[in-house]
């Protein structure tokens, strides 16, 4: 058994030592790694798309500031011209709109109630100042949020996978997903990152924080089918859906994107 246990590690830390960054643009690489814990669904691949604020503006989108109808992320992406997006979280099946925690953007509020319980990071974009980074990953167990409240146009509460001190928050479970979340790096990047091969989301995490990428904060967005990524880029393009969830769709056969109500995009500065 500890043999099998060090091969493992051994082949961790091998095949996370090698991960290589594919420059598409200024500030935006992609990195597609083979998982080193395998899903009998999916690729196995994990993805993540790592995109520098200083090059590219974030953009929130709600179906209840425009129509109150859902979209994919591509038909808000043409219809919002951005360059690509994920889901800006999970919402309420209530009204199929509502975020399930905090959401606001600009002068819309889309969810005003700040969530309890595994709620711990927020999403914050769009500064009102330069006193603050252009993106940030709000922990409200390690941040003041009273002060940072008032100092961002947009921001997104969502479940807490990994925290501020760069652990796993998760608690373990053996439920899976396909999954998309947002992380952030040591030097202030977003991350991207997706995988339609179903894990549980605290043995992700944990081989998230064995990647040498610098990873600091994760939030999780989506999982399932409804979890989505898309990028329309010149130099490459990226459709990605998710399918397995443990209890709603234990297989791999969804082959599209599904309507979601609130999106984060981006648009080249």
């Amino acid at each position: 058994m500890w043999l099998a246990i060090f091969v493992l590690l051994t082949q961790t830390a091998s095949l996370f030592a090698q991960v290589v960054w594919d420059s598409l643009d200024t500030g935006l690489s992609l990195a597609e790694i083979h998982s080193p814990v395998t899903s009998e669904y999916g690729t196995n691949i994990i993805t993540i798309l790592k995109i520098d604020p200083v090059q590219y503006e974030f953009v929130m989108v709600n179906a209840s500031a425009e129509d109150s109808v859902k979209r994919t992320v591509v038909g808000w992406c043409k219809q919002k011209n951005l360059l690509g997006a994920v889901n800006g979280g999970m919402f309420r099946l209530t009204d199929n709109l509502t975020n399930t925690g905090f959401m606001r953007n600009f002068n819309h509020v889309n969810n005003s109630a700040l969530s309890a319980a595994n709620y711990k990071l927020v999403l914050a974009l769009n500064p009102k100042n330069n006193t603050v980074p252009l993106m940030q990953i709000i922990d409200l167990e390690c941040e003041d949020w009273n002060k940072l409240k008032i100092q961002y146009n947009t921001y997104a509460q969502g479940l807490r996978v990994i925290n501020c001190r760069s652990e796993v928050a998760w608690r373990k479970s053996i439920k899976k997903w396909s999954m998309v979340l947002w992380g952030i790096d040591g030097e202030g990047n977003a991350l991207w990152i997706f995988t339609r091969s179903p894990l549980e989301v605290e043995v992700f995490a944990g081989l998230l924080l064995k990647l040498n990428i610098g990873i600091k904060r994760v939030m999780y967005l989506e999982g399932g089918p409804e979890g989505s990524l898309f990028l329309n880029h010149p130099n490459k393009k990226l459709l990605l859906m998710g399918s397995y969830e443990t209890g709603f769709n234990e297989n791999d056969h969804n082959e599209v994107f599904w309507d979601v109500p609130n999106v984060i995009g981006i648009r080249k500065r």
